[in-house]
């Protein structure tokens, strides 16, 4: 509930979507989606059973993103289960218009984000699963490979790093024989498209992580260690059913406690964060600090930046202060100079060197913040 309200969507108070907490309550609509979700305010909910019928899983689509700015979305949901004799389901084509209708931009397609090779959709109407073929819609195939070529394909890449902390000559042909950059890319690839269709301006981005990569190192330990309760199980009703939150503690506890060891000290706060990254084959790179780090030999630059960061921060803080103390002097001094026809040397050369210093502090926070 917190995060739609961070979007923007509140209960009651927005026109084209509504926040449902009884069409999945104690998860008997769909078991593996939360039970709180949101529809477009103007489709019947009695429909919805019908959707979910159609739809794998019950998966049936349902809101994840919401612009406050712009209005555009982003909606979830399983294939639909057209089956080889490309079955329909009036109700489901329905929610997909009213969701089109639900963004106040009205007139523009909805396009449909596949992940899978086309191949593959295709294969999956023998078992009765399938993809939209609906009026109005755009479907595109995104190439992303299953669950098992994507499991093999990290056993290879595992494989070459243990490999190559004893023999490194075929440290590259195994990397490559692994398809693990491949496939990152056309994970990354479809996401960019997805941004491009709720934001079509590209720009760069430095600067625009609040968190360092530590954080990243540390979300990625936490999932598969168990440690925590935050990424156990598949779904919010199994952490439910097994009282996850009553007997396990949240992976964001250490971290928020210890929050100053995950900051970026360039982080520089932007209204507009949407961010478009370069996906060109030659710019996607093994992440070493998290694959490598175990390898015999290899120095991760990871605990080298964090001790940067940290004197950073220090640093910034530091020269933040002083520009504070400096404006609050400026402010002060025309007061303190009123009605003052006579000025001693002493007082102007203590403005003139309060200027200057201002004048100094500025320039070297502006070097630490850009």
């Amino acid at each position: 509930m917190k995060d739609y309200t961070r979007m923007g969507i509140q209960q009651n108070s927005d026109p084209h979507w509504t926040i449902n907490a009884e069409i999945n309550k104690n998860y008997a609509l769909c078991d593996t989606y939360p039970d709180i979700i949101v529809l477009p305010s103007s489709f019947d909910s009695t429909r919805l059973q019908r959707v979910a019928d159609f739809r794998s899983r019950n998966r049936i689509p349902v809101l994840s993103w919401y612009s406050r700015e712009t209005y555009a979305t982003i909606t979830r949901s399983s294939q639909p289960l057209t089956g080889l004799a490309n079955r329909t389901c009036d109700d489901d084509i329905e929610l997909l218009r009213k969701i089109a209708d639900a963004n106040v931009n009205q007139g523009f397609k909805l396009v449909i984000l596949d992940a899978r090779p086309k191949v593959n959709a295709m294969a999956n109407m023998a078992n009765g699963g399938g993809y939209e073929d609906y009026p109005n819609c755009e479907l595109e195939f995104h190439n992303i490979q299953n669950i098992h070529v994507m499991r093999e394909s990290l056993r290879k890449l595992h494989a070459a790093v243990r490999n190559a902390a004893h023999e490194d000559k075929t440290w590259f042909s195994d990397l490559e024989n692994s398809n693990w950059l491949f496939h990152i890319r056309a994970i990354l690839t479809a996401a960019i498209r997805l941004v491009s269709l709720v934001h079509n301006e590209k720009r760069s981005f430095p600067s625009a992580f609040e968190f360092n990569e530590k954080l990243l190192i540390t979300i990625a330990d936490n999932l598969y260690s168990c440690q925590y309760g935050t990424f156990l199980l598949n779904s919010d009703k199994w952490r439910t059913d097994m009282k996850v939150s009553e007997h396990t503690m949240s992976a964001w506890t250490p971290i928020l406690r210890e929050r100053a060891l995950y900051l970026n000290p360039f982080y520089a706060e932007r209204s507009d964060n949407v961010l478009i990254p370069n996906n060109s084959s030659r710019h996607i790179k093994l992440w070493k600090n998290y694959y490598c780090r175990y390898m015999p030999g290899y120095r991760s630059t990871l605990d080298v930046l964090t001790q940067r960061y940290t004197t950073l921060l220090n640093l910034r803080k530091k020269f933040t202060d002083e520009i504070n103390h400096i404006r609050q002097d400026g402010d002060q001094q025309p007061r303190l100079l009123s009605g003052t026809l006579y000025q001693s040397p002493m007082t102007t050369t203590s403005t003139n060197i309060s200027a200057q210093s201002k004048s100094n502090v500025t320039q070297a926070s502006a070097t630490f913040m850009t």
